[in-house]
């Protein structure tokens, strides 16, 4: 007969939950956020689109940022747009798609601004964690995560005309910028598409999260070519 004491009062305890210990396996991501098949945790407006857009959340194994870049512009958002299936959302606008495809175009393209930020702020973390001189003080600084910097309009315009000014002095072999710098090719317009694409890497409520997805409307892209 099992007295409750010693091991098998352990055991008992465990069965009938009468202990501290916590048997339950952590919750998924949907379970977590309550979004059907989602597979990150993070939910900033950006993740809400990247869910309803079907877009990779971050480069697969073996794959560079360039080439995750290059997949989703010209393979799913190609495709979305032709069909004009592209979403956008409260505190993912319009603006954001396109500074979203700046922001991911890491090559030389006339017909196209470049932003080449994907090297460095890479996704998911939107952060390589390598460090790059990205000014004049030629001091080598490691890449901050563009999440949740929780930093208004202003701010972020100021950040963006910084990075125009320092990609000029690379062009010009100015200063000691990384040669990342040199491919950047910004136009006015795209300041406030990128101001707009940051902000929408602020967190909301899993409750705001689950609202915005519900709530999101179709891009009309039938004049889109690329």
């Amino acid at each position: 007969m099992c007295r409750l004491s010693g091991v098998c009062a352990v055991v008992v305890a465990m069965v009938f939950g009468l202990t501290g210990t916590s048997t339950a396996q952590e919750k998924t991501p949907e379970e977590e956020l309550g979004v059907h098949r989602i597979l990150t945790r993070t939910t900033a407006p950006y993740d809400a689109q990247a869910y309803l857009n079907r877009i990779a959340p971050g480069p697969v194994e073996g794959e560079t940022a360039v080439q995750y870049g290059g997949s989703v512009i010209y393979s799913r958002l190609a495709n979305i747009e032709g069909r004009v299936q592209v979403k956008v959302l409260e505190g993912f606008p319009a603006p954001a798609y396109w500074g979203m495809k700046t922001f991911l175009r890491s090559w030389d393209d006339p017909d196209f601004s470049v932003g080449n930020c994907v090297v460095c702020h890479t996704p998911t973390t939107f952060t390589n964690g390598k460090k790059y001189v990205v000014d004049e003080s030629g001091e080598a600084k490691v890449t901050p995560t563009l999440r949740d910097m929780k930093k208004s309009g202003e701010e972020l315009e100021k950040i963006i005309r910084h990075k125009m000014k320092m990609a000029a002095k690379a062009k010009a072999g100015e200063g000691n910028i990384d040669a990342a710098y040199k491919i950047m090719r910004l136009e006015e317009k795209d300041v406030d598409q990128l101001v707009k694409l940051m902000q929408s890497l602020d967190s909301v409520s899993k409750e705001k999260f689950r609202k915005i997805i519900v709530d999101a409307e179709i891009l009309d892209t039938t004049d889109v070519i690329e």
